[in-house]
This record gives C-alpha cells, structure tokens and sequence, in this order.
C-alpha cells in the first residue's frame, strides 16, 4: 500500500533526474546486474511514486524515467517511434483524437497488444478509449482526470471573494480581480496543446451535457462543429478574452508558467486538470480548491470533463519484454494505480482500494456516480488532425485572428479533410 503523505512529499521534493534516453533499452542490464527499464511519460515528475513503488517489488529492475517535458514529448516520442527507437514503455493518450494515442500508434504497429483480467475492469464509459474494433486492448489506464477552476483562495482572500458558482459570477470575479490587480484566470497559450482545457470545459457544459451522443452523430454526418453548440464555446472563450478574464499577453507563457502563477498567487485561478494535491506539495500553506467551470446561469448544473486521461503502452521494438510487461502488471495493479493516482494528483482508472481520495477526488467520484462526468471532446473524434487545429485556432483567438464560428469551420474542415 503507498501512504499518500509519503508519496506527496516525494513529488514535493523529488527531482527528475537522469539521461534523456532516445533509443530503446538496448543494455539489457545495469552495472549493478539489474534490469534497465526505460519508462517516458511527459510528466516525468508523476511517475516519482511509480518508480519507488515499482522497484520495491520488483528489486531485480531499473526504472529509469527520462526528464522529457509536456512541450515537447508528443514530437519526440514520434520521431523515435518511427526511427523504430523508444523508450521501453511510454505513456500515450486513450483514444483517436491526437497522434499519440493507442488507437492510431497501434494500427501503426508501434505498440504490443495487452492481456489481463484488467481490461474488464475499465469502467463501461471509457472501454470505447481501450478496445479496439476487434475488441483488442493496446494500452493499460494510468489515471483519470477532469477539468475544471484550481483556485488559489489566498488570491480570493486578497481580492475578497468566494469560488464562482454561475458564469455571471466568473464574470463579476474577473472585474474584481483586475481592480486588485490581478487576472482572474493565468492561461499558458503558448504552448498549443493547451487551448483544449478551457475548450473541453466549457464544452462538457454546453455540448455534451445536452447532447452526449455529439460525437457520433458528428461521425455520422448527422452534425457539425459550426452548426453546433460549439460555436457557443467560443463565443464563450472570446467573451472571457474581452473582459480581461486572462492575463496580459496569454500566448507569451507556456503551461508551466500559468500554473505557477496561479500556485504563487499571481493569479486567482487557472482551468487545470484538477491537481490540488500537486498545487499544495508546490506551495505550503496555501489552501486549493477544485471545482467545474460554470458555463451557464444555473449552480446546479455541474456537467464537467472526466475521462481517462493516461495510460501505458509497450513499444513493439523493445528488447525488455518481460520487464515491460511486470510494469503493465504493477500499474494496474491496486498498488500502481494508487502510486500513479497520487503521483500525477488524479485519480485510478482501475479498481484500487488502497486509494485514499482527497476531497476533491471524493468531488469528482461523486460527480461520476451523480452522472455529470462527460468526455474529453476529442478522445474519439475520428480525425486526429481536428485537436491539431483546435490548437492553433485557439492560439489565434487569443490574438485576435480568427472568430468563433471561423475555429468551428476550420474545424470541420479537419474533421472532413475538406
């Protein structure tokens, strides 16, 4: 069993070190005779837990987990997959929506299938992330993770406010906050990838709470992006844009930046993935909370993004199968699922009941079981290249290049490869 104040104290205090590996385990053993297994993942940093948890049942293996970050793994990690290089294991993304999810890496025949009585134990809403066509399995769950408000209430304090229940109140709050001088929210624009949190926020809200079967029917050719509700997401965006709810310059920081402003207080609160627990190890003594992103008038109505969020995959070319497959046996094990749920400040996908929830992991349970989870907008949109412009698209709203209904065609466009 990990004990979740140990395991936050090591992510709180532990540093990322080693090589970045670019090849595949080819020195099958280390100078002390162990087993060398190269595990990436683009939070290196969450896999702290993983690693000591690991090699204490299984002493005869080196976990070696190479510092690479968010900004640039999903390039790497193709560029050795395709070179037929790679780390051992590698963390992907569940489903079709991007490049780097098990889906496309395994018809590329880039990853292993999987087995194990794990595979029955993926909750019903997210074996459509897992299994493919034919029902086979390619990447084990890691944690699953929301979007939604991290507040810093010592900036609220400071500004003398309460979280934001209705979007009106997002609104007052963004007003407030500048009349202290503050944003509201910090944005980390610069980084592409990171226009998909607010979008799939706002979008759980308006899109899928009231039509849940959006993406099929997008499939289906029986809707659009631009004919949708969709356009109200970012119409939403850019009236947030307008009311100075982001810091100046949204697009000159990257992820990274606009979390530790909101960790250091320079900001009230950031659209994040719901890592509290990450937050407080960054900075003692400040009080975080969690909560969804109120996109409309009513409190109650708490729809909000919660899908799997990681998971594992073994690369095809690696020469470190046995080792690689104890490591997909340990993170779906209890024990693995509860390291990585506390290392990564999520929660377990797989069944883990040596798992303690905070109260925001209890929030969010409890949100599954009251049936307002909904999934990440682009975990099964069927062409990859949509996230991509979704991307970018974004980027240029911030700045003023585009319109709203303009990044729902651009949208479609990708989506049809028109």
């Amino acid at each position: 069993m990990i004990n979740r104040k140990l395991a936050l104290k090591a992510l709180a205090s532990a540093a990322v070190v080693g090589m970045a590996l670019t090849g595949c385990s080819t020195i099958a053993e280390t100078e002390s005779g162990k087993t060398r297994l190269v595990v990436s993942t683009s939070s290196p940093q969450h896999l702290v837990p993983v690693e000591a948890a690991f090699e204490a049942e299984y002493p005869d293996i080196d976990m070696v987990v190479p510092p690479i970050g968010a900004e640039g793994y999903n390039s790497i990690m193709q560029t050795q997959l395709a070179s037929g290089a790679g780390p051992d294991i590698f963390g992907i993304f569940p489903g079709t929506g991007e490049s780097l999810t098990n889906k496309v890496l395994a018809e590329r025949g880039f990853i292993k299938e999987l087995k194990g009585d794990w595979i029955d134990q993926i909750p019903a809403s997210m074996q459509r992330l897992y299994r493919m066509d034919d029902g086979k399995v390619f990447a084990a769950p890691g944690s699953t993770a929301s979007v939604g408000i991290l507040w810093n209430h010592t900036a609220l304090e400071k500004i003398g406010a309460e979280p934001a229940a209705t979007i009106s109140e997002v609104f007052d709050l963004c007003k407030l906050a500048r009349s202290n001088g503050l944003p509201l929210f910090s944005v980390g624009a610069k980084d592409a990838w990171s226009g998909q949190t607010l979008s799939f926020a706002l979008a759980a809200q308006l899109v899928y709470g009231p039509d849940p079967d959006f993406n099929a029917k997008l499939a289906a050719g029986e809707a659009t992006f631009a004919d949708s509700k969709w356009v109200d997401v970012y119409e939403l965006n850019k009236k947030l844009i307008d009311n100075e709810c982001f810091q100046d310059g949204p697009t000159g920081i990257g992820f990274d930046e606009a979390r530790k402003m909101v960790t250091d207080g320079r900001s009230v609160a950031m659209v994040n993935y719901g890592r509290v627990a990450k937050a407080e190890a960054e900075s003692p003594g400040t009080v975080f909370t969690y909560t969804h992103f109120p996109a409309t008038d009513d409190p109650e109505y708490k729809m909000m993004a919660l899908d799997s969020s990681t998971g594992f995959a073994i690369n095809a070319k690696t020469k470190e199968s046995e080792a690689a497959q104890k490591f997909i046996d340990f993170i779906t094990s209890d024990t693995g699922q509860a390291a990585y749920a506390y290392g990564s400040g999520l929660l377990p996908t797989l069944p883990s009941p040596s798992f303690e929830a905070d109260e925001t992991g209890r929030m969010l349970l409890d949100a599954i079981e009251a049936g307002y989870a909904r999934p990440f907008a682009s975990a099964d949109w069927a062409n990859l290249s949509v996230a991509e412009t979704l991307f970018v698209e974004v980027q240029n709203l911030y700045v003023g290049k585009t319109t709203p209904r303009q990044v729902t065609e651009r949208m479609d466009e990708a989506y049809t490869g028109d």
